[in-house]
């Protein structure tokens, strides 16, 4: 998977989420958990990503956290909250 097919939607679901954030009285987070939610399982099927670990925090408190599918597209290790990832520059701030 290229560097390019991982930020295009990343950088989409930034733009919705400041969207939401403008339009609405409610606090961000919520919303932002929500919309992950609801559109992460899509978002690993379209991109064939074998599995993400993300969480939402808010001045260095963790708000929400949840790992989907598995270390590799060749085992069936599931991704678990102290599977470590090789980061590099793939964390973005809202």
């Amino acid at each position: 998977m290229t560097r390019r097919t991982l930020i295009a939607p990343l950088l989409a679901c930034l733009s919705l989420l400041g969207a939401l954030h403008a339009a609405s009285t409610e606090p961000l987070a919520p919303q932002a958990i929500r919309e992950i939610q609801a559109r992460m399982p899509a978002w690993i099927a379209k991109t064939n990503t074998p599995g993400v670990a993300i969480a939402v925090i808010d001045d260095k408190t963790i708000l929400w956290q949840e790992v989907y599918g598995h270390t590799s597209r060749t085992t069936d290790r599931p991704i678990t909250p102290r599977t470590l990832f090789s980061i590099q520059s793939s964390v973005f701030q809202v």
